[in-house]
């Protein structure tokens, strides 16, 4: 009879020793087709969760090891393809610009430098309000404040800032 002839009908106990004469066999397959010992470990026990289930019919089979085998190989291509999706999907959102309404125009550079040059509280306030668009109540959450102290930063913020790009348009004259 052929791989899956059916010969004869699983006894008790027949499962453990074939998994405890099989398992070494199935991670070495699989960690021969990833090259990650963990992973390997982890196909080779999905496999053999997959014989188990199917074990009545298994054991039947001539060979009931190229059956796990065979499990433990389509698994690994699995990974693979899965691992690669993955790899693929964070290429993606590393090199992926930010949301239109987070982009800062080149023309706002001399803003932004001169916001990084002010104290952080009120720098982080700025950013909050204007970039995020978050109102006084949002940005006092953020920051663990009160919405006055927000307002103070904000005011704050926007009086150096007015004082700074009020120079640098001076200094471009």
């Amino acid at each position: 009879m052929g791989t899956r002839g059916m010969v004869q009908a699983a006894r008790p106990g027949e499962f453990e020793a074939f998994f405890a004469r099989e398992l070494g066999s199935l991670e070495a397959i699989a960690y021969g087709l990833t090259g990650r010992w963990g992973l390997a470990e982890e196909l080779a026990q999905e496999a053999m969760l997959a014989v188990y289930r199917r074990w009545d019919t298994v054991a039947g089979y001539d060979d009931p090891a190229a059956f796990a085998r065979r499990v433990v190989a389509n698994k690994a291509v699995s990974a693979f393809r899965r691992m690669l999706a993955e790899a693929r999907a964070v290429n993606r959102v590393r090199h992926r610009r930010p949301p239109p309404h987070a982009v800062l125009s080149d023309s706002d550079d001399a803003l932004w430098a001169a916001v990084r040059k002010l104290p952080a509280r009120q720098a982080q306030a700025v950013t909050l309000r204007y970039v995020a668009d978050l109102d006084t109540l949002a940005i006092a959450a953020a920051l663990d404040c009160t919405e006055g102290n927000v307002r103070v930063l904000l005011h704050r913020a926007r009086q150096a800032l007015a004082v700074a790009l009020h120079r640098e348009q001076e200094d471009a004259r």
